[in-house]
């Protein structure tokens, strides 16, 4: 049974109405997975498989591909990792009911959530409560670097305070001096528009129309109107507009937007990580989304992430996308902080990974075996991954990363620049 508290699961299950979570005292669902391994280790994957994010089918690719690496090497403590997955649908208060049902299933760490929003509500109401070790590869909200979390949430990607200046910078070099920003209401939207604002500012524009629209479901997406928040944020006619979306929803709200454009008017239309996607493009107005600009996190150019991306394709016949990269160090980071703490308590482990990713020598997953070595020998290490530089802060957040500077040319995203901090 899910312990959450009996007030807050009769709320969730009002809410959700139909979304498939055990809301009953006889729930004996269990998280997806192979049967239990023998003495395995166990991981839990808190990913969106489905919903206007849905990206957890490539993240989950990457987990498979390095937990099979690592038990190949010998697996942690001699015992092999094995994953557990369960889908949060892209909607928070889900996600916070699954990552309990992980706790259950007795993961010694939890990789997830992606939305902000989801890791925010995931960590206050599940995971910190419980003492459990919470990575998001995804989650960009610098609201999660000031979480009193207990040292318990980490990620492997940076805070959206630098895509926000990145974004700025780049709108002002283009002669934007007026933005309407349309944003999702969450931690995401919340924080990315903040951060691009104050930048923006700094440099002397303007933000005049900062709209905010719920965040919905997938099937809330498709009966909700975008239409008089696209009308707020044109208003004026700013020189740019930025659209701080997911897929589903920003493909929709497109079809708003294109009826703004005109023979004499077009902003430049600036999108960001939460809609790159060819999803996004596929189901997009053409008229807006072609010669459309954004700002993603990417890894850094290196062997380790050709190596990893070669792999990838080679297993599943794609690319790698975004943030696939940050998921599979997040893995490694597990596997090596166990091996340091030579522990499977979920608060040990979490005390080890600043030691496992700073100052020492450095190591990749490529070194797996050799870095487990150094550990027996009372050595430190730097893991070093395949989105780059692993470095993570007291806060739990990495402290350098690159970002992409991306246009949408024939329907494909090109790649404009990239830019490496600090």
């Amino acid at each position: 049974m899910i312990k959450l508290p009996a007030n807050l699961l009769s709320l969730l299950c009002a809410a959700l109405g139909t979304v498939v979570v055990a809301c009953g005292d006889d729930n004996k669902k269990t998280a997806s997975g192979p049967a239990p391994a023998e003495n395995a280790i166990r991981i839990g994957l808190l990913l969106p498989m489905s919903g206007p994010w849905a990206k957890g089918p490539a993240w989950r690719s990457a987990a498979d591909m390095a937990v099979d690496e690592i038990n190949a090497a010998g697996g942690v403590l001699d015992r092999p990792l094995e994953l557990l997955v369960v889908d949060t649908q892209t909607v928070p208060e889900v996600a916070a009911v699954e990552a309990q049902r992980l706790i259950e299933e007795q993961v010694v760490a939890i990789v997830g959530a992606a939305a902000s929003s989801s890791t925010i509500l995931t960590a206050n109401l599940a995971t910190i409560p419980n003492d459990m070790l919470l990575i998001s590869p995804a989650s960009t909200s610098p609201a999660i670097t000031t979480l009193d979390d207990k040292g318990l949430v980490w990620r492997t990607v940076t805070s959206d305070i630098f895509q926000g200046r990145l974004a700025a910078q780049w709108a002002y070099d283009e002669g934007a001096r007026t933005v309407g920003i349309l944003y999702v209401d969450n931690a995401y939207g919340q924080g990315l528009s903040a951060a691009f604002t104050s930048e923006f500012e700094r440099l002397g524009g303007a933000v005049k129309n900062p709209v905010r629209y719920p965040e919905l479901s997938g099937e809330g997406i498709a009966d909700f109107s975008y239409e008089s928040r696209v009308d707020s944020v044109f208003s004026g006619n700013p020189d740019l507009v930025y659209l701080i979306t997911y897929d589903q929803d920003g493909a929709k709200i497109t079809v708003s937007v294109a009826s703004h454009i005109t023979d004499v008017y077009r902003p430049i239309f600036l999108g960001c990580d939460g809609n790159q996607s060819q999803s996004f493009i596929d189901n997009a107005s053409p008229s807006v989304v072609e010669g459309m600009v954004g700002t993603s996190i990417a890894p850094e150019e290196s062997a380790n992430y050709q190596i990893f991306a070669e792999r990838y394709s080679q297993l599943y016949g794609v690319a790698p996308e975004n943030y696939s990269e940050s998921t599979y160090d997040a893995i490694y980071l597990i596997a090596l902080a166990t091996a340091q703490a030579q522990s499977t308590n979920s608060r040990m482990i979490a005390d080890q990974l600043q030691a496992v990713s700073a100052l020492g020598t450095p190591v990749s997953y490529r070194d797996y075996a050799a870095a487990l070595s150094l550990l027996a020998a009372g050595e430190d290490i730097d893991y070093v991954g395949a989105s780059g530089s692993a470095d993570l802060d007291a806060n739990g957040d990495a402290v350098n990363g690159t970002y992409r500077i991306w246009r949408v040319e024939n329907s494909e995203f090109t790649t404009l620049e990239t830019r490496s901090f600090p």
